[in-house]
């Protein structure tokens, strides 16, 4: 494993280490985000149906914060027939709030109110898979 460039300080060749996980099929903790009205309208175009989840990832044992890559996996039961949906959804590879513990991913999408994007259904059809790339000295 090589990292050609990183946040912070870089650690010594042998404490390199890839980290991956998933918050789970049926089980990531999605939390709707309410956007502030006062915010100037122009700011987000109307942006409304947004998730929100945070992802541990302390059990890494990163000393700063590690290069993270993501996707979404919509995936279950529920799902089965509404896959389709997975095209509609944006900010699946945006992460926010990293840090060597954990990381923020935002989820935009269904702005067709048949399908709203809210965090009760996005627990039931939507996880997170991650990789992180880090040093642990």
């Amino acid at each position: 494993l090589m990292i050609m460039s990183s946040h912070g300080d870089h650690g010594a060749a042998p404490c390199l280490t890839t980290c991956v996980g998933t918050t789970g099929r049926e089980s990531t903790a999605w939390e709707t985000v309410h956007i502030d009205p006062n915010l100037p309208a122009a700011l987000f175009g109307g942006l409304t149906n947004v998730v929100k989840t945070t992802v541990d990832i302390s059990g890494c044992h990163f000393i700063d914060t590690p290069v993270i890559t993501t996707t979404i996996d919509l995936n279950s039961d529920h799902a089965k027939a509404l896959t389709f949906l997975s095209s509609l959804i944006s900010g699946s590879s945006a992460i926010a709030e990293t840090s060597k513990d954990s990381f923020s991913v935002y989820l935009h999408g269904f702005q067709d109110t048949r399908f709203p994007l809210v965090a009760t259904g996005a627990a039931l059809i939507l996880d997170v898979h991650w990789s992180a790339f880090g040093y642990l000295c």
